[in-house]
């Protein structure tokens, strides 16, 4: 067992790691984990966006750098033009110096594009996308319509607070879910339409607190009813607020059964 020098925490560095470190004369691995990753994944900005000038033509611009950052960043439109010669900035490299100092002075001066999104329409709070239109606080999506506080979802219209969905429409807080359409609350679902609260059901419609069900319909908490019982029942939980607690119990228990 190791010690993690940034958390203090205990990680195992198992006997295959350490003959792979030694025989790579590698030094042993200060970090744990999770510490390599956050580090890792802290050089991606993907979520935070800030308000700053473009460094080239001085307009007011959204970026994933602020203001304050040690970088160079022009706006998209600067960034593609041809206003800037990108061979300017080249520079000898001195062998009798550390690389990564070097590394880091020459990424401060080369110019950055201020935000990694591209033709997208009426949506300027948006990163890591393309195609976008109508879009606010989209993250890593592409060819979406009037959708909001997502992140990777493609090809959805009206979709709101989901993440990692395909081609669904009409829909809010879905995850890993794919042509769903009108339905709410979803996980690991495909091909579902007017759903509500339901995990790993294919091909589905009007139901609720479902669990791996295929191709049924007026099920609730997997159990059938008929059209006309289906809708009474489901009144109980849109119109009244405190079976809100209810609805989740009995959702943990259909998916323990």
């Amino acid at each position: 067992m190791q010690t993690c020098q940034n958390c203090a925490k205990l990680y195992e560095f198992s006997d295959f790691e350490q003959d792979f470190f030694k025989r790579n004369h590698f030094p042993p691995p200060a970090l744990c984990q999770n510490c390599v990753l956050q580090r890792l994944y802290a050089f991606r900005n993907e979520h935070s966006l800030y308000k700053r000038t473009c460094d080239l033509c001085k307009k007011q611009m959204i970026s994933i750098f602020s203001q304050e950052s040690a970088y160079t960043v022009y706006c998209p439109s600067c960034w593609f033009s041809d206003k800037w010669d990108p061979l300017s900035y080249g520079r000898d490299f001195d062998f009798q110096k550390p690389f990564f100092p070097q590394f880091q002075e020459l990424f401060k001066k080369v110019p950055l594009n201020s935000l990694p999104a591209a033709n997208c329409e009426n949506s300027e709070y948006v990163n890591y996308a393309v195609n976008d239109k109508n879009c606010y606080m989209i993250f890593c999506g592409d060819y979406n319509e009037d959708c909001l506080y997502s992140n990777s979802i493609f090809h959805c219209k009206d979709v709101v607070d989901s993440y990692f969905s395909n081609n669904c429409e009409l829909s809010y807080e879905l995850i890993d879910c794919r042509n769903c359409y009108k339905s709410l609350f979803l996980q690991n679902c495909s091909s579902c339409s007017d759903c509500i609260g339901c995990y790993a059901c294919k091909n589905c419609s009007d139901c609720i607190g479902c669990v791996n069900l295929r191709s049924k319909k007026y099920h609730i908490f997997n159990k059938p009813y008929t059209p006309e019982e289906y809708q009474k029942e489901k009144e109980k939980f849109i119109l009244k607020r405190n079976m809100v607690e209810l609805f989740r119990k009995k959702c943990d228990d259909t998916r323990l059964q």
